[in-house]
């Protein structure tokens, strides 16, 4: 039975409101409600610089394996797509809407198709700068986590063996105490990389949300994420994350490796050298309990 003051505020929005108005207001009040529901949740786009298989004593890239998370809001990825989007169309040579270029670093730098008109030295001057300004202004969090194969195949003690996935464990750990902080929502997207591997990594994924890792407790990961199941999209599906984040994963792994390994980075070109100080922009900071902000450990990881 209602109460009978229910009946009384109803009578009164009948009586001082026509039908019409009042749907106008509901449906406005809906819509703020959904925006800001999206405005405090975030996604993560995840990437990887270097291969979870093979190693190497000396050689970087075949001995570290890098994986890349960028946290965008929802509330943002609508602009996010049509700005990069807008960037295609007035840089991209012979841009075609229902087929765009997708942005991928070693396409760009090998001057490889859709991007060998970039063989013209002064038109990839003009993309790559511009390419560059446009991620510098990227309203993005950024978490970036590094193993070393070699010494981490060199501990058995290890149950997790996979280098892909003990990345995982260690990227998902500061998305989740991120969004705890921001007191948000968020789920993940990563690139596609074969049946096989996108299997393993979805199966990581929700292992990791049902029972938590050596670090953090399931409770976190179950309160901060949105669903236990990753979402995972090939390159070509032109997703503007993923595409964000292939551009930053060679330069966040070399100044991952930079910062712990002091590996050089003076003789890198002007992409990747300029990416770096992009993302060092980026970094999730934690803040310590005496207020001092702090990269290393939190945006910027490696796992020896």
């Amino acid at each position: 039975m209602c109460h009978p003051s229910a009946g009384i505020r109803q009578w009164w929005i009948n009586r001082s409101t026509s039908s019409s108005e009042l749907r106008n207001r509901l449906n406005a009040r809906g819509r703020l409600q959904r925006i800001l529901a999206r405005e405090n949740v975030y996604r993560l786009f995840v990437d990887e610089s270097g291969d979870h298989t093979t190693t190497h004593a000396t050689a970087v890239d075949k001995r570290y394996l890098g994986v890349i998370g960028v946290a965008f809001r929802q509330l943002d990825l609508v602009d996010v797509r049509q700005r990069l989007d807008q960037f295609k169309q007035d840089y991209c040579d012979q841009y075609d809407p229902d087929g765009p270029p997708i942005l991928h670093r070693e396409d760009i730098i090998g001057k490889r198709p859709p991007f060998a008109w970039l063989k013209d030295e002064n038109a990839s001057r003009v993309f790559q700068r511009a390419l560059l300004e446009h991620l510098a202004a990227c309203n993005c969090t950024v978490f970036a986590v590094v193993i070393d194969k070699e010494s981490h195949w060199k501990r058995p003690y290890r149950k997790l063996r996979h280098p892909y996935h003990y990345c995982l464990h260690a990227l998902l750990e500061r998305y989740a105490t991120f969004l705890d902080r921001e007191r948000s929502l968020g789920d993940v997207m990563a690139e596609s990389r074969g049946r096989t591997e996108d299997e393993g990594l979805k199966n990581e994924f929700s292992n990791i949300y049902s029972t938590g890792t050596t670090f953090a407790k399931a409770a976190l990961f179950k309160s901060r994420l949105t669903s236990h199941e990753l979402k995972v999209k090939k390159k070509e599906s032109n997703i503007a994350g993923l595409q964000i984040a292939d551009l930053m994963a060679f330069a966040a792994t070399r100044d991952v490796l930079h910062r712990y390994r002091g590996c050089k980075i003076e003789t890198l070109r002007y992409f990747d050298s300029r990416m770096i100080e992009i993302v060092r922009e980026k970094y999730f900071v934690a803040i310590s309990p005496t207020g001092q902000s702090r990269i290393d450990g939190h945006g910027r990881k490696i796992l020896a």
